[in-house]
Parts: C-alpha cells; structure tokens; sequence
C-alpha cells in the first residue's frame, strides 16, 4: 500500500521536498533569530492561561472586549508551548514548514487552474523568494497571518477541486480549511467572493439562469459560516468589520489607496525605495492612473488573445483579498507592516507567472526568457531579503544585549518595580520589544513575579545610528525629567500619554499622521515613589545600552 501511494504521489512528494529543501536552505538563519516583542506577550498569556478553549469565547488574549478573534490560533499556539516550551528553535521550524507547505500549496493551485506545471513552479518559487515575507518567516508572532494564509490557500486548491470534479468530500475540506482560516485570523474575510471567482472561471459553462442557480447552491453553506462567524466575532470583540486598530472602518479614499499601493510596491522594492517610489506616484497621479489603466489594458489584452482565465481570476482575486488589509498601514520609515502583503502575494505571485508565461509563450527562445525573468525576479528579491535579514540579527544583538545588562543589575531579593520607559520598539523595521518588554524580562529571568510597567513610549533605532547613544536623559530633584533625540528628530514613537499612578509622560512635538514625537516628558511623583514600598527603578534603552536610575 505504501509503494503504490509513493508511486502515485512520486511527482507532487519530490515537489514538496525540493520546496522544504529550499526554504530550509535559504531561510535557516531565521531559527536563530529568537523571540520579539509581542512573541514573549503571547508566550507569557499561553503559560499562564487556565483553559484553552475559553478562546471561543474571549479575544486571542483572553480580554472580553476589543483585539482579534483566533481561537484556532491559541488552540494551535497551546499545542506548540506544550512541545517547545521556551525554545525559540522549534517555533521558527514550524514556521518555515507552514512556509514551505503554503509554497507547496501555492504550486498545486497554480498547476490546476493554469493546466501548466511551469507556471505552477513559477509560481511557487516567486512566492519563497518574495523580499516582503521577510518579516512573516523571522517573527513568531506573525503565525496568525502564516496559518490562516496557509488554510485559505487549502481553501482555494479543495473548492477548485470541487468544481473540477464535483466530490462533495473537497467541498466540505473547502469548507473547514476556510473555516480553521478565519478562526485563526480574520484576514480571509472576503472569501464568499472567492468562490463566487472560482465558480464563474472554472465551472462549466451554463446560461445565466443556470449559473446564477448553481453559484447560489454552492455559495450557501458558505454565507452561513459567514453570517456565524460575525455574529460570534462581534459577540466576542464588539465589532463586525472594524479591527483592533480601529472599531470602525473609515471611509477615506486616500489612506486606502495609499495603502494599495504600498502593497503592491512591496512585492518589488524594500524600503526606503518603496516610500520613494509612493512619494512620485502621489506627487505625479497621473502616472498612478496611466499605469492602473495600462495593467488592466494590457492583461485584458492577453487574456483575449491567449483565452486564458487564470488571469483575470488572479488580477481580480488580488483586488478582492486585498480590500480587509486597506484600513492598516505600512510604516512611513521601514518595511513594518508587510506581513499585510502576504495574503495577497497568492494571487500576485500566480498573475506574474501566467501573465510572463503568455507573454513569451509565442518568441522561439520562450523558455529562456521566462527563466530569465524568474532568476532576475527572484535574484532580486533575495538580495533585498539578505539586506532586510541583517536588520533582524542586529535587532537580535541588541535584545541579547539589552536581556544580559537586565540580568545583570536584577536583585530578586528586592521588592522590584521597573518602569521601562524609551524601549527600543523596533530596529530599521526589524521586532525588537514594544508589547513584550515586561513578558520579555519576565520570561527570560525566571521571574514571573517581578512587577513594573511599561510606558507606551519607545524608541526607533535604524542602520544610521546602530550602536550610537539615541537620546540624552536627565532628571531633576522635583522628580521631572525629560529625554532629548541627539542624533535626529525622530527617535520617539508611540502614544502622546501615558498615566502611572507614579507620574504622567508624555511625547511632545507629536506628528499624528506617523506617530513620531521629538522628545519625552515627564513629571513624576515624588511623594508616592518615596511612599512605595517597592524598590522603583526607571529603566530606558539609549542606542547603545539599558540606563537604570534608582527613584527612591
């Protein structure tokens, strides 16, 4: 039995292995990288949690209001603490298997809808090596859009199936990968169109009455695990189309087109060529326009002469997926945020490889042409990604450094209160701390009873100032104090205020528009800190090391 499944599968296990091969080979260093930010926070609420499967019914950290709805996700991010504990190795390994599965996936997709196993590797290969995964495959914390993208790519590949072959048994596996898709994260929101795109593309042709019958009978089940899934997402969150950033969806034009753009840049360039670019677009629209219109001139186009559907399909496909991921936003200074890129990547990845295929489908050296194409695109793409990836082992460097000076002055023996002001939150758009400096100490010492707080006010390292003193502290015997950027203005970032019951800070000079102020405030309370009974150190990271200063 098992020599006849291995020679039935032959072909598609030697795909799967040679994808496995080649994201272990080219993506190793990222098991390496650790743990970031909010993957200490999700690590400290999954140790200390009392029954996974509240998540039905919570947020996916266990709050009652506000956030995410991933229950799948906690159920899977459970089973991985059970396994791996603290051991960021085994969490980055399943990482880059989910990666290389989706890859995979990606492949079995292509190849079914375009008939063309050369436009299937194409495919796959271009989404391995796109530069704007960087930061899906180095920070554990990106699970939720890894797992729910590797479902939904299921979805696509089962109800295609279905369609093709008219087996109920694809249609329920469409079913639940959908379903374990949105369960983890919200991301595949739109899926209701998507099988309304595979229908009309893939079936057989019928009249419209037909049509519109069939479409409707297989769309059903379907909109019922919609209509459920908002109505417990609301339940449980208090929103239906908002997100955690925002519980209304604006109705600005602009930011929303903005963002597209910055998506569909971020499958070309890195920053800061990617903002540099957007800045022409906007300043000269009428290249935006003439260059939205020539796109879709030129695919109908081939589309017509070639009659090919897997065009159109994927063009429209990108333009429908992409629709939740508008109302966010990609980092006016780095390459932060591209994870929104990586749902969507799907359906670019297979227009790019069918829409070259066509193109020089007709030319006598057609092959090499193509491959041409692909070794240039991927040649690319992997040079950006190596750049991006040194952001990630200096960020890494820097939280090493941070956690060994931390070890350092930590006394167990004293009743410690830490307030960790001017964390570092990210490195050139590399994860640093942000949501996880307290989890982070925590974790990392031993000392689940340590107490402290976080002000929600950080710091921007970048590649121009690594290992460069940021910012100039000082501190007077009223117990105000005040932090200066000293090498540019832009070092601070995050909320205008934050109230401790030990003071107020506050960020001045604050552009809304990016979240960057130019220098931190705060007037702190002397009579409570000297009242405390804990020992109270402010803790705050220059650029070049963490400062402790003893308040009482």
């Amino acid at each position: 039995m098992l020599s006849s499944f291995l020679k039935k599968y032959r072909t598609n296990l030697l795909t799967l292995g040679l994808l496995v091969f080649l994201v272990f080979v080219f993506f190793y260093p990222t098991i390496h990288f650790g743990f970031f930010s909010d993957d200490y926070h999700f690590l400290y609420i999954t140790s200390r949690q009392s029954n996974v499967l509240n998540y039905f019914l919570t947020n996916n950290i266990g709050g009652d209001i506000g956030g995410t709805y991933g229950p799948m996700l906690n159920i899977i991010f459970t089973a991985e603490y059970k396994l791996f504990g603290f051991h960021y190795f085994f969490y980055h390994i399943f990482g880059l298997v989910i990666y290389a599965l989706t890859a995979f996936f990606v492949f079995l997709f292509a190849k079914n809808i375009s008939n063309n196993k050369m436009v299937a590797w194409v495919s796959a290969l271009l989404f391995i090596f796109l530069q704007n995964h960087t930061l899906t495959i180095s920070w554990v914390a990106i699970q939720p859009h890894l797992l729910a993208t590797f479902f939904f790519v299921l979805f696509l590949y089962f109800y295609h199936r279905f369609i093709i072959s008219s087996k109920n048994l694809f249609y329920i596996l469409a079913l639940f990968s959908i379903v374990f898709s949105l369960f983890i994260k919200e991301i595949a929101i739109t899926f209701p169109a998507l099988v309304v795109l595979i229908d009309l593309f893939f079936s057989q042709k019928e009249s419209i009455k037909g049509t519109i019958l069939r479409v409707s009978k297989r769309l059903s089940v379907f909109v019922l695990v919609f209509i459920l899934y908002l109505l417990i997402r609301y339940g449980v969150v208090g929103y239906v189309v908002g997100y955690y950033g925002s519980e209304h969806l604006s109705l600005n034009f602009l930011p929303k087109l903005k963002m597209f753009v910055d998506i569909v840049l971020s499958m070309f360039v890195y920053s800061p060529y990617r903002q540099t670019f957007k800045e022409i677009l906007f300043k000269y629209p009428y290249i935006l326009g003439f260059l939205f219109f020539f796109i879709t001139l030129v695919t109908w186009f081939v589309s017509k002469k070639y009659k090919d559907k897997v065009l159109w399909f994927s063009f429209l496909s990108f333009f429908i997926t992409v629709l939740p991921f508008l109302n966010v936003n990609f980092s006016f200074y780095s390459d932060e945020g591209e994870r929104y890129a990586y749902l969507v990547s799907v359906f670019f990845v297979i227009f790019l490889a069918q829409f070259f295929h066509l193109l020089f489908s007709k030319l006598k050296i057609s092959t090499i042409l193509y491959f041409s194409f692909v070794g240039l695109f991927v040649g690319v793409s992997l040079f950006e990604y190596f750049h991006k990836e040194d952001y990630w082992v200096k960020s890494a460097l820097i939280r090493d450094n941070m956690l060994n000076e931390f070890a350092e002055k930590l006394d167990k023996s004293k009743n410690n209160y830490f307030i960790f002001l001017a964390m570092p939150d990210n490195f050139s758009g590399a994860q640093l701390t942000r949501n996880g400096v307290l989890d982070m100490f925590k974790l990392e010492n031993n000392f689940f009873g340590m107490s402290g707080e976080r002000v929600t006010i950080y710091t921007l390292p970048t590649k121009f100032d690594y290992g460069q003193k940021i910012l100039d502290f000082s501190m007077n015997d009223d117990f105000s104090l005040s932090m200066e950027a000293k090498v540019k203005e832009h070092v601070f970032t995050g909320e205008i205020y934050y109230f401790s019951y030990y003071g107020k800070f506050s960020l001045e000079n604050y552009n809304k528009v990016v979240s960057i102020g130019e220098s931190v405030v705060a007037n702190l309370s002397k009579e409570r800190i000297e009242k405390s009974p804990y020992d109270i150190q402010l803790v705050y990271f220059d650029g070049q090391r963490l400062n402790f200063v003893a308040l009482n």
